[in-house]
Parts: C-alpha cells; structure tokens; sequence
C-alpha cells in the first residue's frame, strides 16, 4: 500500500480538505475544529492520551517559593478546569500526577483543586497575606500565552502580582536550565513509556533536569526515584512510584495543568486508524491502517 504524507501548515487548509475528502487524516486541526467535526457523518475525531504535560513550575530556591506553604497556595489557587476548558476546548486530562494515565505506577489522585480561601489560608501562614510580585516566563505560543493569563488572574486572587514575560522557546529554556526563572509555564514529553523515564525529570535534582531546574534539591526525592527505577520486583516498584507521587505533591515546585489529549481527524473510510494509535507509542502505527 501507499502512504501519501502532504505537508499543510495551516490547520484550516487541513480541516478543509477533510471536509472534502481530499485527505483521510488531519493532524494538526484546533481543538475547536476537531469538536465541530463530532458527529459528523463521513469523520470521526480519534484520540489518544498524550505523551506530555503542560505545567506550572516555581524556583524553589528563589524568595516566597523557598516556603512550601507558598508552592501549595499556588496550586490550590489555580482553575485547573477552566484552562482545561477554555485553552484546550476540552482536549486534556486533569492529571495532576508526573505520570501520564496509564503508564506503570500512576494511580488517580489529583489532590488540588481551585480553593481561594485555603491558598489566601496557606499564604498567610507562610507571612505573605499580602502577597508578592513574581516573573511569570513562558513562551510566545499561543496555547502558552493563553495557559499563562489564566494563572496570572488566579494568582492575583491570593495576592501574587505575576508579570507574564513572553520569551523565545532558545531563550527561555537557556535561562530555564541555570535556574534563573522565578516561574515558568511550560510543558515537558516523554523519552519513552516508563515511569524512570518522569520521575527523574521531575524528582531528582541530580540528573539536572526539570526539579534541578526549579532549585528543588530534595534527597528523599531523589533517592526514592534512582531507586525505583531500579528495583526488579514489581508491586515494590509500583508502591515507590505512588510514594514518590505523594510526596512530591506536597513538597514539589510543580503545579500540573493537564496531561493533553493527541487527536486526529479521519475519514470514515480509513480502516484501523484507533488501533494505529493505541498504547503508549509516540507514532502511528501505519501498518494497521488500510481503506
């Protein structure tokens, strides 16, 4: 069989041909675009859990964010579902875990959720009622910018002035990686579908990477996650990835918004796309598709 793989940058142009059976598989439509094609007659929308998340992250080693009271304030004053709703139009999982759904050792557990009253609690414990000014970087995308505003009008309901600083991706991430971000909206993808592959990431400062990243130097973290990932039996290794979880989401700089939902638009007369896409692979799987 041949596979045909046209090049369309505009996601009208995509969502257009589809409409006109010119193409059997769009890629990069708006989430707006893909729920108006719900229901359609000759399309489905098929989807995926994705392999990322998007997130809010503080530099622990920096001013108020030093005061884990503070951290938590922060995540009980975001409106989770509301940038669910109105970023992604719904396209995403409330996963507050490092672990997207699915994968070996996440267990459903969001524990936050928007509670002004408790974060304003929390702040003030920490001796900030008053707030704080803080430098809120993220990226010039407009999925980003928008993620940014949300946070930025939820953190001024606890008393956090946030100025959102809009920077190239190279830029941004250069100042990222020295630890030189107050706070930061960005994102972060998974290697390969295992559990060692994000706890490291987001736990254990010594790899340098994103807990380095937000000064986050926790021992306990760290060594809980070098050590599951390298223990042989499998409900211990399981059990240590839910400690971990727990733990760090009491103490970690990390506020997760949502892990995305990957979706394509097909025709419906191309066969096996779903099964394409099944699993925790990051491709399609074009030997399972025919027409």
């Amino acid at each position: 069989k041949t596979i045909i793989v046209q090049d369309i940058p505009e996601p009208t142009d995509q969502y257009l041909l589809l409409r006109k059976g010119d193409i059997d598989v769009a890629w990069n439509l708006t989430a707006e675009q893909a729920n108006s094609l719900k229901g359609a007659e000759d399309i489905s929308i098929v989807t995926t859990p994705g392999q990322s998340d998007e997130y809010v992250a503080m530099n622990a080693g920096w001013g108020p964010f030093k005061d884990v009271r503070v951290r938590q304030a922060v995540k009980y004053c975001i409106d989770y579902k509301a940038i669910i709703d109105k970023v992604v139009a719904g396209f995403a999982i409330n996963n507050q875990q490092f672990l997207p759904v699915g994968y070996f050792g996440y267990v459903e557990n969001n524990p936050y959720h928007q509670d002004i009253e408790k974060a304003k609690k929390l702040m003030a414990e920490a001796g900030y009622a008053d707030g704080f000014d803080v430098e809120l970087v993220t990226n010039t995308t407009e999925r980003r910018r928008n993620e940014a505003v949300i946070v930025q009008s939820n953190l001024a309901e606890i008393g956090i002035r946030a100025k959102i600083n809009l920077m190239q991706a190279s830029q941004m991430y250069a100042k990222y990686r020295k630890q030189g971000l107050q706070m930061i909206v960005a994102g972060w993808g998974v290697d390969y579908p295992d559990a060692d592959a994000l706890a490291n990431p987001f736990a254990n400062h010594r790899v340098h990477q994103l807990a380095w990243r937000c000064a986050w130097i926790d021992d306990y973290a760290a060594d809980l996650a070098e050590a599951a990932g390298k223990e042989m039996n499998e409900d211990r290794r399981f059990q240590m990835y839910v400690d971990l979880t727990n733990y760090w989401h009491i103490y970690g700089p990390f506020a997760m918004l949502y892990q995305p939902i990957t979706y394509w638009g097909v025709r419906n007369e191309v066969k096996g796309f779903d099964k394409a896409v099944e699993g925790y692979s990051v491709h399609v799987d074009w030997t399972e598709v025919y027409k």
